[in-house]
């Protein structure tokens, strides 16, 4: 009898990078082609003047059914550490997805596809690796805003500071 693992049941196709040059990846995921700017960060604009492609759409049915839908541009973090940018595109292209199905939570969403997927394409070691390098990751934002907000008191603290002292002066 077989032994089955987990990643068995897992039901994803893994990205391939078919191109890189000096401002993007051509990328390759369920049979669609991609085009993914190089970015100071990994995210997707939706209705994007300069989408340079269409992108996808998924419709909740029995199954998830692919459409057209234009004016969506995807970015990569050049930043990251190069054997994760393929789980990161993976991610986004799933936010993407979620997204223009209507989901509310597709960054969620895209976040457990994004476990299964590592599972399902990584091994153990690279797996906690990656989820390290994730958890990181997604602190920064809230890290950079907590330290522009803190920046921003210290500002406003100066400057009464300053009118105090030019009033006892």
């Amino acid at each position: 009898m077989k032994q089955y693992k987990i990643k068995d049941f897992i039901h994803l196709k893994r990205i391939k990078i078919l191109e890189e040059d000096s401002d993007s990846y051509k990328i390759e995921y369920n049979s669609q082609i991609y085009e993914i700017a190089k970015d100071s960060e990994s995210h997707f604009v939706q209705n994007s003047p300069s989408a340079p492609s269409m992108g996808l759409t998924m419709v909740l049915e029995q199954r998830l059914e692919m459409c057209l839908v234009p004016e969506t541009e995807i970015f990569q973090d050049e930043k990251a550490p190069q054997e994760f940018k393929e789980v990161m595109m993976f991610h986004e292209i799933r936010e993407m997805e979620y997204k223009n199905a209507g989901f509310d939570d597709a960054h969620i969403r895209a976040m457990n596809d994004e476990i299964l997927y590592i599972q399902k394409f990584f091994d153990g070691k690279t797996q906690k690796k990656y989820l390290r390098f994730a958890s990181d990751y997604r602190q920064y934002p809230v890290i950079k805003a907590t330290i522009a907000k803190l920046m921003e008191v210290t500002k406003e603290e100066l400057e009464k500071k300053k009118v105090a002292d030019r009033k006892i002066g």
